[in-house]
């Protein structure tokens, strides 16, 4: 998981491989993240109270 202030977007990558990633999805600031974990339980993370910033750092 990525979290980018800049584009205000998280990206989740999963089913990793010696190329890279199979699945890659991008996510908006303010929709909910959530996982799986092994054992079922599921996790959700609030991406609304994420931090942004501008392209010029501020």
């Amino acid at each position: 998981m990525i979290a980018d202030p800049f584009t205000t977007t998280v990206t989740l990558m999963s089913e990793p491989h010696a190329a890279g990633y199979g699945r890659v999805v991008e996510i908006p600031y303010g929709e909910p993240v959530i996982f799986t974990l092994a054992t079922g339980e599921r996790v959700e993370i609030d991406t609304g109270t994420f931090p942004t910033r501008d392209a010029d750092g501020a």
